[in-house]
């Protein structure tokens, strides 16, 4: 009997099978990566519409709106901003929360949060 060169038929289904399973794990993790890069843009545009609002803040002077919609980067944001006093009376805490607003829905989760600290008339 002559021994013939090549692979076995079992050889051949383990190297596919080994294949199968790294290509289903690259998959997964292009995945996973293209959802990170989509959330990490989202928070990054959502602090800056925060920072936006924090300096109309700032130069205005007075509370804006409690609410309002604003779009940025072809999307819809709604900044809600809410003034507290503190315990210095000169000083006030401004929060600004940014929740991205996907068909005309706002979403549950905040996309960014800017804390600061504003002198009593607004400035």
């Amino acid at each position: 009997m002559r021994k013939q060169a090549g692979f076995t038929l079992i050889e051949v289904l383990i190297a596919l099978v080994i294949a199968a399973i790294s290509l289903a794990a690259l998959s997964r993790t292009m995945g996973m990566t293209t959802h990170n890069q989509a959330l990490l843009e989202e928070k990054v545009v959502a602090t800056w519409v925060a920072q936006n609002a924090l300096l109309q803040q700032q130069i205005s002077g007075q509370q804006n709106s409690d609410r309002q919609q604003i779009e940025m980067l072809g999307r819809e944001w709604q900044v809600s901003q809410k003034i507290e006093p503190t315990q210095l009376p000169e000083f006030k805490k401004l929060s600004i929360e940014v929740r991205q607003i996907v068909n005309r829905e706002v979403q549950d989760k905040t996309s960014s949060r800017l804390v600061s600290v504003v002198g009593a008339d607004g400035i």
